[in-house]
């Protein structure tokens, strides 16, 4: 009877990620002829992947299998992610819509403004102009803040966006609405309680724009665009806020701040 020798590897446990980034040899072509006419050993020879970046490449291209339980798991996961991705989207998609015509901007609603009875072949043309709303602000007496009232228009001169004169603050006149204006009236809002000392042109002007916000869907009801006109705000210059002055004031203008004559009027979805 013949001895039976003993197997070196048996018995022996092998680490579980030497075997996951282990790859079988198979012998060649010389070593085949070599051992040909051998009896056959039974057993294959095993030695470490590569490492670094061939190792990588090795692992990528044949990377070791799952358990069936580890797989659903990894099935699971994934579909969870890909869901909680696809709703996040959505959630950020829809508030995008919701806030479009932004806070603290000019809020693009709509149409170029016709005067009443006009055909439309009448309407006014809206060019771009480089006319600006006055970066120092309005010079607002408390009179006139205290006596505007929704619906009410003022008139006052943009400034060139190409002027090279200091900025100065400019002055609206309160106008009736049947006659050439740049703002109607549509909210009026309180800015003494968010600063205690004057914050300057620009943190003013910002405030008062995020205040505005909506001003005009709450002054004509439910409304989803109205074309070529915008939210704008008349905000107090230093010198009026030092007087006194502290009411921002949100209207609808024309986006290239045209004037135009008679009431902004809500026709549906659009407005005129």
């Amino acid at each position: 009877m013949a001895s039976r020798h003993q197997d070196p590897f048996e018995g022996l446990r092998l680490d579980e990620r030497f075997v996951r980034g282990a790859r079988f040899l198979e012998p060649s072509a010389a070593e085949r002829a070599r051992h040909q006419g051998r009896p056959a050993s039974g057993r294959c020879q095993v030695v470490p992947a590569p490492r670094g970046l061939p190792g990588f490449f090795h692992r990528l291209v044949t990377p070791p299998s799952l358990p069936k339980r580890s797989r659903r798991i990894a099935q699971v996961v994934t579909f969870v992610a890909i869901t909680l991705s696809m709703i996040t989207i959505t959630v950020v998609a829809l508030r995008q819509t919701a806030t479009r015509g932004g806070v603290g901007t000019a809020s693009r609603l709509g149409a170029s403004a016709a005067l009443p009875g006009d055909s439309p072949s009448a309407a006014v043309p809206v060019v771009t102009s480089g006319w600006n709303q006055p970066p120092a602000g309005f010079a607002l007496s408390k009179g006139l803040l205290d006596s505007l009232r929704k619906g009410d228009c003022l008139l006052w001169t943009p400034i060139a966006a190409n002027s090279t004169a200091p900025p100065e603050p400019v002055t609206p006149v309160r106008v009736g609405c049947d006659r050439p204006h740049i703002d109607e009236v549509t909210r009026l809002v309180d800015l003494a309680p968010l600063f205690v000392r004057w914050p300057g042109a620009s943190t003013l002007a910002k405030a008062a724009g995020q205040r505005c916000a909506g001003a005009l869907r709450d002054y004509v009801g439910a409304i989803d665009s109205t074309p070529h006109h915008v939210v704008g705000t008349v905000y107090p210059s230093e010198p009026s806020w030092q007087s006194g002055a502290r009411t921002a004031v949100c209207t609808v203008r024309t986006d290239d701040l045209a004037v135009r004559s008679g009431a902004f009027r809500s026709l549906g979805p659009i407005g005129a």
